[in-house]
């Protein structure tokens, strides 16, 4: 066996060992974790009066098109009012959204206010968490997105799950429809994959966690101080934190494993959306430096790698050496089989399941499109790896930040 050969699959063999243990990991939290019946979760959730009192802050910029629904889907939590209050804070938008909120927020359901930076007060999602947190009423924080929406029973799950005592810090569960084309079966199966891995890894070793999802204690994070350190990236108000909170503390760390307490939301609508929407995620992950993150990205990177070498490899030998063609093609396709298979029982395992229905309409796969997307999925993030290096987007008018230095 030569010795490209041989990496090959010490690499593949790696990536499914991650794989099946993140997919075991999943199964172990699943248990218990989803109800059978809608009445069995009300009847459970019933027997559950809550104790937490929640202030729900959601940062925007530009979100117009968003409030709306979130508005709505707020409007419909089901949960003591006197319990929660809306904190949103605007991050110097230039649409109509603040406008939009002015008109509604008198008619919500939870007392709501509104914020808005300063020009002294800085910009970005962090300034405006801080200053959200600076104004809350309630000794827990819940940070979400705006271009979100919530299930009516969403505050009762994060109330149920903060009845370990223990927790101070509770990262949800975050996801995505299949919206039918090849952008959302990629966008949908790399996100979904992205949540298993952060529900595999909470327990042993917390590696990623989510920002639209987030849950914490109003005094620990002022223990940590807040985001004190990395204010000068772009991004990165939900990892960094966690960051904080693990060194300070590991077992004030939790993970809500029911799916009723999951936030919905958008993929991006267009391919340059989502490459930016990558970058800017790539620019969080590089400036971690957690030597476990940088593995499992390294490595996932490698097997996805190996095919876009494969295909152009295959390409040279169908031009210069038929003969060989032939042996390199029953090669990889047992390579890709062998990864097609790997992927897609652990999105099978990690990805929602029926609590959802009659919440929101999530479009169940479409396997020749499922297909197309693992084929095409390893070009495109070779390409994204690619562009960090020459393209610097921008994110809602604003350039991405990486250590001090524009991206």
């Amino acid at each position: 066996m030569s010795f490209f050969a041989l990496t090959l699959f010490i690499a593949l063999g790696l990536y499914s060992l991650l794989l099946l243990w993140s997919t075991w990991q999943c199964l172990s939290e699943n248990k218990g974790s989803e109800f059978e019946t809608d009445a069995e979760q009300h009847e459970l959730l019933y027997e559950c009066p809550s104790g937490h009192k929640f202030s729900i802050l959601i940062p925007f910029r530009n979100e117009e098109k968003n409030l709306g629904p979130l508005l709505e889907a707020i409007n419909q939590i089901d949960y003591p009012e006197t319990h929660a209050e809306i904190i949103f804070i605007d991050d110097h938008s230039q649409d109509q959204g603040v406008e939009l909120l002015n008109s509604c927020r008198s008619k919500g359901k939870f007392k709501s206010i509104l914020l808005r930076l300063s020009q002294s007060g800085g910009f970005g999602k962090k300034q405006a968490i801080d200053q959200g947190v600076a104004s809350a009423q309630n000794p827990w924080i819940i940070t979400l997105d705006a271009d979100t929406l919530v299930a009516p029973q969403w505050l009762k799950s994060i109330d149920r799950a903060l009845r370990n005592k223990n927790i101070k810090f509770l990262a949800g569960p975050v996801v995505t429809p299949f919206s039918g084309t090849l952008l959302g079966h990629v966008q949908s199966a790399e996100f979904n994959a992205l949540q298993g891995l952060t529900k595999a890894f909470f327990k042993k070793n917390p590696i990623l966690c989510n920002g639209a999802n987030l849950v914490y204690e109003k005094e620990l994070f002022y223990t940590v101080s807040g985001f004190e350190g990395n204010q000068h990236l772009s991004s990165g108000d939900d990892v960094f934190l966690m960051e904080k909170i693990k060194t300070y503390n590991p077992n004030l760390l939790g993970y809500n494993s029911d799916f009723s307490g999951a936030v919905l939301t958008r993929t991006a609508g267009d391919w340059k959306s989502y490459k930016d929407q990558q970058i800017r995620w790539f620019s969080k992950t590089t400036a971690l430096n957690n030597p476990l993150l940088t593995a499992i990205s390294a490595l996932v990177f490698t097997v996805n790698f190996f095919i876009v070498l494969g295909f152009f490899t295959m390409v040279y030998l169908g031009a210069t050496r038929p003969s060989q063609w032939f042996e390199l093609w029953d090669f990889f396709a047992v390579y890709i089989l062998v990864k097609f298979v790997i992927d897609h029982l652990f999105l099978m395992v990690s990805s929602p399941k029926d609590v959802f229905k009659g919440l929101w309409t999530l479009k169940r796969v479409s396997w020749p499109r499922q297909i197309m997307a693992s084929l095409f999925y390893p070009f495109w993030i070779f390409y994204i790896v690619l562009s960090t290096q020459f393209y610097s987007p921008l994110w809602k008018g604003r350039e991405i930040i990486n250590d001090g230095e524009k991206l």
